[in-house]
């Protein structure tokens, strides 16, 4: 029978020497998130349990930049390297993050929301600039995404509270069959106060903000500047309580 392991035994600056440390290090970290050994919560606090974990500062700080490989945005830099900034002590921790910050700096929230155009199912095109003057709720989606469809109903609701004020909210189709979605966005009943567009899998906004995977949520406010690139999903109430802050 197999010896419980214990993760933080490894959790140490033994394994920069490695070869492997880094794959290692995540490898550590994953088991004992699985083994239950620290809380495992949705989206950054889920992170932040994971280097609360981690025993060794230095690791912490590996730990942390090995987590950059996967931010979207610049508030995602912002929510979880900020708070632990102290354990960044090695001089290619702070390079490997900033190389990465720089990829982000285009989505900083206050900074200008990139142009774009994309059409509806009748043809008609809807770009940033024709949306002016009010906030701008985005869902990047397909219909072949499973966990797009699953936060489909609380867009609806989320958009619902919202049909008499200066919010649009855009549900953009990443779908490559364009055919797909006409079928879908067809099928669907109702006086949805959502516009759907269709932008294919290669588009302007993907590339701009590294969308590499949906769904995908954005805010702009009313002077078409990023509020952020990353937002929360509908099903979580910070989406709402955030747009709420912009009404005010």
């Amino acid at each position: 029978m197999y010896k419980e392991l214990d993760h933080t035994k490894y959790l140490n600056e033994n394994l920069l020497i490695l070869p492997f440390g880094d794959s290692f290090l995540m490898s550590l970290v994953i088991d004992a998130g699985q083994q239950k050994k620290y809380s495992i919560k949705q989206g950054e606090n889920k992170a932040q349990n994971a280097i609360d974990f981690i025993p060794d500062p230095t690791i912490k700080g590996q730990y942390i930049v090995q987590l950059s490989n996967n931010f979207k945005s610049y508030d995602d830099y912002l929510r979880l390297v900020e708070p632990n900034r102290k354990y960044l002590t090695l001089a290619d921790q702070e390079k490997r993050l900033n190389a990465k910050l720089v990829k982000l700096a285009d989505s900083k929230p206050g900074d200008d929301f990139i142009d774009f155009t994309f059409p509806d199912i009748a043809g008609k095109q809807y770009s940033k600039k024709s949306l002016q003057g009010n906030i701008i709720v985005i869902d990047f989606w397909a219909t072949w995404c499973g966990p797009c469809k699953q936060e489909e109903p609380f867009y609806e609701k989320l958009a619902e509270n919202y049909r008499n004020q200066n919010v649009k909210f855009l549900a953009i189709s990443t779908d490559k069959d364009k055919a797909a979605w006409e079928k879908y966005v067809k099928a669907k009943e109702g006086d949805l106060n959502i516009t759907h567009l269709h932008a294919s899998n290669k588009n302007i906004l993907s590339d701009a903000y590294q969308i590499n995977t949906i769904p995908r949520y954005m805010v702009i406010d009313a002077n078409g500047k990023i509020v952020t690139t990353n937002s929360h999903r509908p099903s979580n109430v910070e989406l709402k309580n955030l747009i709420d802050k912009l009404v005010k």
